[in-house]
């Protein structure tokens, strides 16, 4: 995610391009916007709007000049078309066209210099997805092994410890027999583990699918998924005006519904739950909020949470294997977002997370 100051960088170089693009089609009263810090590119965009407001009034179409407009130009369309090698000599007269010609030059080295970085980041993207290639087949074959291998020698030691207890009856003594229960408890959550961890492969395993999403519709489809405890700790969830946007369908729906599930298993015992979804659209990416009133947590695990089987309670104060928002985490990042989370302690948390626009 790019940050404030290289995003207002993009945009005033995007206006520089466009009033470019204008002034080729013979439009001269383009004008870009000056920031007023005075640097490199404030300068370019002086010099031209100096240039549209010459070209507009025709001072500068004389023969004297012809030839350096003509660079000018040529230059100028160059650009359109992504071509930023072009250089223009400057002549000695250090006149308003030389200063227009410097900051054209200085621009084209800018974005030539641009383009270059993108090419290098574009090679080492490939590397990277080739890389990500070779991690998703062996996690396809780790998910075959944990859904067959590893499975099947758990519902063995479970039964055959069923079978036991069974089989010696009233010649188990107390301790024995809790031996025995601890034991098939503990398969029993070993399984759970996998199951979740099969899960959690699954979404890094298989590629994303964007395509239009209306966010209304995917929190609908989550309470209906969430009916039964929605219904019995009668929590009202409030999600307003929410954008139709691009973004993998199953996978958000999926987020959804473990930071709501979340919320909901953290309530107050004392009240009701509340759950309020917000959205607000940025310049390129959406940011959603999921705010609960529930038990909160301190700053010192605000990042532990997002760890693989992170458990911050007993499994009997709270169920759950402690993957869901390991694999929250993991759905943001495939849409080029951040995850994270603003709470204190009987204060209730707020789950915030950002989807990038143009995926």
């Amino acid at each position: 995610m790019k940050n404030t100051q290289e995003h207002n960088k993009d945009e005033r170089v995007g206006q520089i391009l466009d009033t470019i693009l204008r002034f080729v089609q013979s439009d001269f009263k383009a004008r870009a916007s000056i920031s007023n810090k005075g640097d490199e590119i404030d300068a370019i965009i002086i010099g031209l709007n100096t240039l549209g407001e010459e070209l507009e009034s025709k001072a500068f179409f004389s023969e004297e000049n012809r030839k350096k407009i003509n660079g000018i130009m040529e230059t100028l369309l160059k650009y359109t078309l992504m071509d930023f090698s072009a250089q223009i000599s400057v002549s000695e007269k250090g006149d308003e066209l030389d200063a227009i010609i410097v900051g054209l030059n200085t621009l084209g080295e800018e974005l030539e210099s641009n383009i270059m970085q993108l090419k290098e980041s574009q090679e080492h993207l490939e590397k990277k997805s080739m890389a990500l290639a070779l991690s998703n087949k062996d996690l396809e074959q780790f998910a075959y092994v944990a859904s067959h291998d590893l499975q099947e020698p758990l519902r063995m030691v479970s039964s055959f410890l069923q079978l036991l207890e069974q089989h010696l009856g009233d010649k188990l003594d107390k301790d024995s027999k809790e031996y025995i229960d601890f034991a098939v408890d503990g398969s029993k959550r070993m399984k759970n583990m996998i199951n979740d961890l099969l899960s959690y492969s699954r979404i890094l395993s298989r590629n994303a699918k964007f395509e239009k999403t209306d966010i209304q519709e995917v929190l609908k489809n989550v309470r209906s998924n969430l009916k039964e405890t929605i219904d019995e700790t009668g929590v009202a969830i409030k999600s307003d005006n929410m954008p139709v946007i691009k973004t993998d369908r199953i996978k958000l729906s999926r987020l959804f519904q473990n930071l709501i599930a979340n919320a909901i298993k953290f309530r107050k015992k004392d009240s009701t739950p509340e759950i309020e979804i917000k959205c607000e659209e940025q310049a390129a990416e959406y940011l959603f909020s999921v705010k609960d009133n529930g038990i909160g947590l301190k700053k010192e695990y605000h990042e532990k949470i997002f760890l693989i089987f992170q458990r911050l309670h007993s499994k009997e104060e709270y169920p759950g294997t402690g993957i869901g928002l390991a694999e929250c985490q993991k759905i943001v990042e495939l849409h080029g977002g951040k995850i994270w989370v603003e709470s204190e302690p009987d204060k209730g948390a707020t789950f915030f997370f950002t989807i990038q626009k143009y995926l």
